[in-house]
């Protein structure tokens, strides 16, 4: 489409309001940074400039219609490249914090993961002081995160804890919370979603299962307090029911700063704070804290007895004042 086009333009408004009219909550849009694709331009071009002014067209149009419509955008870029992009959505799939969740996880130890975090927020705050960070693990472009962690149950359940734990808005790529395996070509990341054992309808058949003839499905998970999808629906509630969670800014945890295994970080939010810990390696950890001894949420065996909190392989804790 010859986006510079003002034909296109209204052809494209009218297919927004189509779907505004049907009464949709908002649009995810993918590859935002290819409406002038710098690959198709002559080197020099403003591409990053067109793609600016075109989606905040769009996105002024759409908030004319509706200003309640939520505009989300896929920008893989770094974030200091993304922000740029920022100014047209209310939201951003965060890429960096993605690759810095899974890397962390993967290799069991953190270097100023929330410092690191933090200064990429101030890219996009600075640009668009109303902007929401829309978080994830990985995508329907990249190897799942079970896949990336080599099949490790224990690692996959802390990237979703930490996921959760962070502010934003996380997102989940269906299948996640079963454990889903899958690595490319792209019909091995997006194999059909295992409802059910069986290998029959209500399971879509577009694709046959390959990575995923013994991932356990929705119907065999749902009523184990252990498995992957309680895991995930725990912490869907969690954040669903605590506001801190939902909308507290995040600082760094001065107990975990000097301990690379650990991820710890405070959440703030209307006076009200949560100290966050997760346990990055196979080892235990134990730590001693004053302060707030109510545990609001733990996984994999994390406790409080005294002022010792105790931390086996890959756990977390949420404590409260």
């Amino acid at each position: 489409l010859n986006a510079q086009s003002d034909a296109v333009r209204t052809e494209l408004k009218s297919v927004l309001k189509f779907w505004i009219d049907l009464g949709v909550d908002g649009f995810r849009y993918d590859a935002a940074p290819r409406v002038y694709d710098k690959n198709e331009y002559p080197v020099g071009s403003p591409t990053m400039e067109l793609n600016k002014q075109f989606w905040m067209e769009m996105k002024e149009y759409v908030k004319s219609v509706d200003p309640d419509l939520f505009l989300l955008a896929e920008v893989w870029l770094p974030a200091n490249q993304a922000a740029a992009f920022s100014v047209g959505f209310d939201s951003l799939f965060n890429f960096d914090l993605a690759a810095g969740i899974v890397k962390t996880v993967k290799d069991s130890y953190q270097t100023n993961f929330i410092t690191t975090y933090l200064n990429g927020q101030k890219n996009f705050m600075n640009r668009n002081e109303n902007f929401i960070d829309a978080t994830f693990l990985t995508n329907h472009d990249q190897d799942r995160i079970m896949s990336v962690l080599a099949g490790d149950q224990a690692k996959a359940m802390l990237a979703a804890n930490i996921l959760f734990t962070l502010p934003g808005i996380p997102f989940i790529y269906y299948g996640e919370e079963l454990g889903m395996l899958g690595s490319k070509p792209d019909e091995q990341i997006r194999e059909p979603y295992r409802w059910t054992e069986a290998s029959e309808v209500p399971n879509a058949l577009w694709e046959s299962w390959k990575l995923n003839l013994n991932t356990l499905s929705y119907e065999a998970q749902k009523e184990d307090a252990t498995s992957m999808f309680s895991v995930y629906r725990d912490l869907v509630h969690l954040r669903e029911s605590n506001e801190i969670l939902r909308f507290g800014n995040i600082e760094d945890l001065e107990l975990t700063t000097s301990n690379q295994k650990l991820l710890g970080f405070i959440r703030t939010y209307e006076g009200k704070k949560l100290t966050v810990i997760h346990n990055l390696d196979k080892q235990a950890a134990s730590l001693k804290m004053t302060g707030g001894k109510k545990i609001l949420y733990t996984h994999g065996g994390a406790s409080i007895k005294g002022n010792i909190v105790s931390l086996p392989a890959y756990s977390t804790i949420i404590i409260g004042e």
